[in-house]
């Protein structure tokens, strides 16, 4: 081999290592990056299912929805604040990386944080009043949201925090 093919060859295998470790670097921060992003949001969602288990959720709303039902029509408390329209305030930086997860997880996460923002949503429409001589009107509402609350969000939310705290716990390559 003469010296140019030699230093051909060269600097073919120096630019391959370089583009290697830039390919190996790049998908050893995406893991990372992966990882904070379920972790946060596992930890966002099992703190809300905890707030619904500690602040009994469904027993008080339960109890709301009968004394509406029997006419007893009492300012609603307003438990959420305006800016709880939607995602968890603090996590809204997160909507951006949500495509980074695998699988379906995006969408589950999508579908649990819609879930969440409809039941604050109505909640803030009782408190503002919308129901305001319409008791039976509001019992339906929040019947309907127990209803989505205990069959659908925290059904959903369990098995998120599962398989989001399973990723985090993913090996990168089997090296980490």
């Amino acid at each position: 081999m003469d010296s140019s093919s030699a230093a051909i060859l060269g600097a073919f295998i120096g630019g391959t290592a370089i583009v290697g470790s830039y390919v190996i670097l790049e998908s050893y921060k995406r893991y990372r990056d992966r990882q904070g992003t379920a972790s946060a949001f596992a930890g966002e969602i099992a703190a809300e299912l905890r707030m619904g288990e500690a602040r009994k959720y469904v027993e008080n709303f339960t109890t709301i929805a009968a004394q509406l039902e029997q006419g007893d029509e009492r300012p609603f408390p307003a438990i959420v604040s305006g800016e709880h329209r939607g995602p968890e305030p603090a996590l809204r930086p997160l909507r951006d990386r949500i495509g980074m997860l695998p699988g379906d997880l995006p969408e589950r996460v999508a579908q649990f944080h819609l879930y969440l923002g409809a039941i604050r949503t109505d909640l803030l429409r009782l408190a503002e009043g919308e129901f305001r001589g319409r008791p039976a009107d509001a019992a339906i509402l929040i019947r309907e949201d127990l209803h989505l609350w205990v069959n659908d969000t925290v059904p959903l939310g369990r098995q998120l925090v599962t398989d989001l705290r399973a990723l985090v716990r993913r090996r990168w390559f089997g090296l980490f």
